[in-house]
């Protein structure tokens, strides 16, 4: 399987944007290339190696990639530097298990994580308040109970993707199910918002994460 992830290269100047390719298999990653946007080219990273196995399909935020990824210690969140071009890897927070987690972003602040435990019937939101090159720290943001909610355990088990409003303690996440099951919900804590929103189609519904905008805008002072 191959992922892609968009990021930049912080220059005092401009912004270089860059992709990474990567080709994913069980435990090991076997290939990485970079596609530089500023000089159209791809080009080969040969000195990287990784035994792990990215979950998902990553986010962006302030120029550096983040996926969930498994390796042979368990979950940790794998992070890839665009300025340097090297991957490093994040501690997750404290957690009872971590058999159902989804990463996602606050606007492009922080990096967010939902944690269903396996068999509770509560949703926990844990965010960022401080990332770097070399640690990532966590706290807790807002714990969602599913008790009164429909279907809440399969929803505990198989929420596929999501984004938190932090300052009103809301999140809206998507169902993977099947034929009408497919739906987007918004809850929040203490079930204070909760909406379900069918969703029509074939289509599974995804929510993506923000991205930052390619084009730099340019503001001119009053003459």
């Amino acid at each position: 399987m191959q992922h892609f992830a968009l990021g930049y290269q912080n220059n005092k100047s401009f912004r270089s944007f860059k992709i990474l390719k990567c080709w994913n298999r069980v435990f090991h990653i076997e290939g990485f290339e970079i596609y530089d946007l500023s000089s159209d080219s791809w080009r080969v990273l040969d000195d990287l190696a990784l035994n792990c196995w990215i979950l998902d399909s990553g986010v962006s935020l302030k120029g550096n990639a983040y996926w969930l990824a498994l390796g042979e210690t368990g979950f940790f969140l794998l992070g890839f530097d665009f300025t340097r071009d090297i991957f490093v890897r994040f501690c997750l927070p404290q957690l009872e298990d971590r058999s159902t987690i989804n990463l996602s972003v606050v606007r492009d602040e922080k990096l967010s994580l939902l944690h269903c435990p396996r068999y509770a019937s509560h949703v926990e939101v844990w965010v960022t308040h401080e990332i770097d090159t070399q640690a990532a720290l966590w706290s807790k943001s807002f714990i969602v109970k599913l008790h009164s909610l429909p279907y809440h355990y399969l929803i505990s088990l198989r929420i596929e993707s999501f984004l938190i409003d932090e300052e009103n303690k809301v999140a809206l996440c998507s169902y993977p199910g099947s034929g009408d099951s497919k739906k987007l919900f918004i809850c929040g804590e203490d079930n204070e918002y909760y909406r379900q929103i069918p969703c029509a189609g074939t289509t599974n519904p995804v929510i993506f994460s923000y991205v930052p905008s390619l084009f730099r805008v340019q503001q001119s002072g009053s003459k």
